[in-house]
């Protein structure tokens, strides 16, 4: 429970730093960069997204999502990289639960 919620908070912390940093698609979250994306596409262990604040995209599989967690079409993902390396760099996805963003299909 209480591992839950610290999960709960540390995505909200993303979520403000990143409106409040909205500018840029990238930010520092400790030891990482990040960014944030929704799911788009989910074929066989394989994932794609585009950007809540740019037009980036990403591309990952199965191997780097946080354990325990079930990511789906239109989910908001937070992608963590090594700070050196934001192309190839990609250290691990987790889903994040999203509130006051508006984030549906246009």
């Amino acid at each position: 429970m209480m591992i839950k919620m610290t999960m709960k908070l540390v995505a909200m912390i993303i979520l403000v730093c990143a409106i409040t940093l909205s500018a840029t698609s990238a930010f520092a979250c400790g030891e990482h960069t990040v960014f944030i994306y929704k799911v788009t596409k989910v074929d066989n262990g394989e994932y794609w997204g585009t950007g809540v604040y740019d037009d980036s995209s990403v591309y990952f599989t199965q191997e780097f999502i946080k354990q325990g967690e079930m990511i789906n079409v239109n989910d908001v993902v937070v992608a963590y990289f090594e700070p050196e390396n934001v192309v190839d760099g990609l250290v691990m996805v987790e889903k994040v639960e999203v509130v006051g963003i508006d984030v549906s299909n246009d």
